[in-house]
Order: structure tokens, then sequence, then C-alpha cells
């Protein structure tokens, strides 16, 4: 009696059509990137910004993320198409980021990987303006490790950008790579009464995206509470530098800091820490009737 035949699913069976596409070389990049371990460096025992600020953000599935439960899969499964484009993104970041460095500009945390690489006990990354050189080791391999921001009472960690000196007041920098996907995620309605064309929208586009808004507003907030009581300045206004994938046309938006649409955020954020402190599962706010796409796989715990 033949076997029953099983077939390929999820990724596997990704796997398995890429290895039938008609190609020479670009099938096995694309199954090698597919295959290929994803990064875990991200921290999963802290609220990220980029997470809180998004309208699918539920507390429920935060709580369990933060004591290390596996999150519910991502609705877009991986594909060379999001690895490109994240690739791109990153590389469109360092290089802002290395103009801005070598203007003089580009306050933050720096790496020195002449004294990382010794393993120099005593050694940590140290905050500077541009620096040319490390001020432990006087070595020149430094790298940019960006603006980390954190609140222990709110539960939160993150990286901004930047943090540019230098252009009147201090500005928090946020870089920001533009294409088709972009205005269809953050702003579909807009990209739909653009008729789906990308000059049209880019032409018209005449503010940053409310998301990217939020983003940073929580990451000035994090800098003022982490100087409270230390009369720093910290940047009070952040700077958007958009840059389209299609032509590499620029734009930049300016926006003041507010408090206006976060401060419910942040409580939302002190709340589910507690609630980890006293092991009391809070309620999904997507679906107080029940639970969302991210939490539903908690329902059995």
């Amino acid at each position: 009696m033949a076997g029953k035949i099983i077939r390929p699913t999820g990724t596997l069976k990704k796997l398995v059509d890429i290895g039938k596409k008609d190609t020479r070389v670009i099938g096995s990049v694309e199954r090698w990137l597919l295959a290929s371990p994803r990064d875990t460096s991200r921290a999963t025992n802290v609220i990220h910004p980029s997470a809180m600020i998004k309208a699918d953000w539920c507390h429920r599935a935060e709580y369990h993320t933060i004591q290390g439960a596996v999150p519910a899969p991502p609705k877009y499964k991986a594909s060379m198409k999001t690895l490109l484009t994240f690739e791109e993104g990153h590389r469109i970041h360092h290089r802002w980021q290395t103009w801005f460095w070598d203007m003089g500009k580009m306050y933050g945390k720096w790496r020195c990987f002449d004294c990382y690489r010794t393993a120099n006990a005593s050694y940590k990354d140290f905050w500077a303006l541009s620096p040319k050189e490390c001020p432990t080791c006087i070595g020149t391999n430094l790298a940019y490790r960006e603006v980390p921001v954190h609140s222990k009472e709110h539960g939160i960690s993150g990286h901004a950008d930047g943090w540019l000196k230098g252009f009147a007041d201090d500005l928090l920098l946020e870089v920001k790579s533009v294409g088709e996907g972009t205005f269809n995620w953050e702003d579909r309605t807009y990209w739909e009464d653009s008729g789906r064309d990308f000059k049209k929208a880019w032409a018209g586009l005449k503010g940053p995206f409310q998301t990217h808004v939020m983003q940073a507003q929580v990451y000035m907030k994090l800098l003022e509470l982490m100087h409270e009581g230390t009369f720093a300045p910290t940047p009070k206004e952040a700077i958007f530098i958009y840059e389209s994938k299609v032509d590499q046309q620029i734009k930049e938006f300016v926006v003041p800091k507010s408090d206006f649409g976060i401060t419910e955020l942040f409580e939302a954020a002190k709340k589910i820490v507690q609630a980890v402190d006293k092991q009391v599962e809070p309620v999904c706010n997507i679906d107080p009737s029940g639970s969302c796409y991210k939490c539903e796989v908690y329902n059995d715990n």
C-alpha cells in the first residue's frame, strides 16, 4: 500500500517552489536567504517603540512576549523582496548617518571595535559628538550605535536613528526610505487617491506619516525622561529625512515635540509592566471580547 503523500506547506513549500524557478543563480540565492537563520538579537523582554505606536499593538500579547513566550507569526511571510527592502533601508540609514558624522553633527553612542574585540572588561560604548578616535585607546575603528532610549518604569527600550547638533537647536533624526509599499502600508487611502502612482503620491507628500511622527515623539519623550533632573537639553524637534527608493529624491520635515497622542501609550506600557510584576494577564485591548490574531496563541495558557 502506498504511503500517504505529504505535501510541503509554509516556509518549506516556499523553498520548494523557489527551487522550481527557471533561474541560474537568483533562485539559489533566494532559497539560501530564506533558509538562513534570522537575526534574534532584538530583545523580547522590553516594549519597542516601533511596536507600541501601531494600531494593532496588543497589550495581552506584549505581556506574554515580555515573559519569553513565542510571539504570533507575522501576517506577512519573509520573501526575497522583503529582505531586500530591509537591506536597502539599512543602507540608506547608514549613508545619512555617515554623512552627518563626517560633518561633525552626529551625537549619540559609539563603539570602538579595537577595544571591544580585546574583551576589555572595563570598556563601554561611549557618548560623543562625531568622534574621530576612541577616548580609551585612540583607535579609529569606530561605529555609530545610534541613540539608545529607555524607561525602566515603562519597560520601553529602543534606538533612534540619530541626534543632530549644530543645526540651530538639537534635532532627533529619523531617516526613512519611501517606496510604493510605504504609501500602501502607511496611508492606503492617500495611495489609492493618488491612483497608485508613486510620482504623484511623492509629489503630493507634504508631511511625515503619522506612525513615523508617533515613533519620534516616543523617542523624544524617552530622552526627556532619561535626562530628567539633569538640566541637559534634549531634542524638542524631530527631523524626518525621506529618500525615494524610486529615484533618490529627498524630502525633509520638521515636527515639534508633543505629548499629544503618546501619553496613553506610556500609561498602557506602565500597566503592562505592572501586570507582569503581579502576574495578572491583561485583557486584549484590540478585541476585549476575546482575542486578536496576536494574542490568540495564548488562549490555552
